[in-house]
């Protein structure tokens, strides 16, 4: 996940964190964010982060695979490339529930 807050000019600013943030409770209540477009410190509550995707698992599985495959041949490819696509498609819906709890919660 990438975690962003929306500043007052409406500017999106991502915010990266030291250690592992699963819900808006393991975000401290106030912090700052240094936004180096107006070159400034801003203040932000942790009800201010949302977070978006940071991967399409589906795109890159499914090259990992394929190029894996190609050692095989074409039917390794088309075999490795619907594998990794599968297994991809498993890790964004995977994200896009970890998203849903971290926005909602």
């Amino acid at each position: 996940m990438k975690f962003f807050v929306i500043d007052n000019n409406g500017d999106k600013i991502y915010v990266t964190f030291a250690y592992p943030v699963e819900r808006k409770s393991d975000i401290p209540y106030e912090f700052t964010v240094f936004c180096e477009t107006c070159n400034e410190e801003k203040y932000f509550y942790r009800q201010d982060v949302r977070a978006e995707t940071g991967t399409d698992s589906v795109i890159g599985g499914a090259l990992v695979g394929g190029a894996l495959g190609l050692t095989v041949g074409p039917q390794g490819a088309l075999l490795g490339a619907i594998l990794g696509g599968l297994l991809g498609a498993n890790t964004d819906a995977e994200e896009q529930r970890k998203l849903h709890r971290f926005n909602e919660g």
